[in-house]
């Protein structure tokens, strides 16, 4: 076991994020391309979530307290899931609408 968890979480977490490539959105974009970035925002939200699960260990593993874990599952992904990733699939439906019309 590392020392120091959260540590080791962070160090991991930006590690990935530093292996992400970004997409990249012109300025008449494809449906292709909000689809790229609907799946990078997941992905950093995936790895984001890896992290905060282990603080939330961390925590558990050092309160006097009961500590839900739950409430440290998935934070940002369903975040994003219910809201900025919503918002881009409007997009790409309507943009695919107007391409079939």
């Amino acid at each position: 076991m590392h020392p120091r968890p959260i540590k080791q979480a962070h160090e991991l977490m930006l590690a990935k994020l530093c292996a992400l490539r970004p997409p990249h959105i012109t300025v008449n974009p494809d449906p292709e391309e909000f689809q790229a970035t609907q799946e990078y925002l997941l992905n950093v939200a995936r790895i984001v979530d890896a992290m905060i699960i282990e603080v939330g260990r961390e925590v558990q593993s050092n309160s006097s307290l009961r500590i839900d874990l739950k409430l440290f599952e998935n934070v940002l992904t369903d975040a994003l899931e219910g809201f900025a990733v919503y918002e881009i699939e409007r997009e790409i439906d309507d943009m695919k609408e107007e391409r079939a019309a």
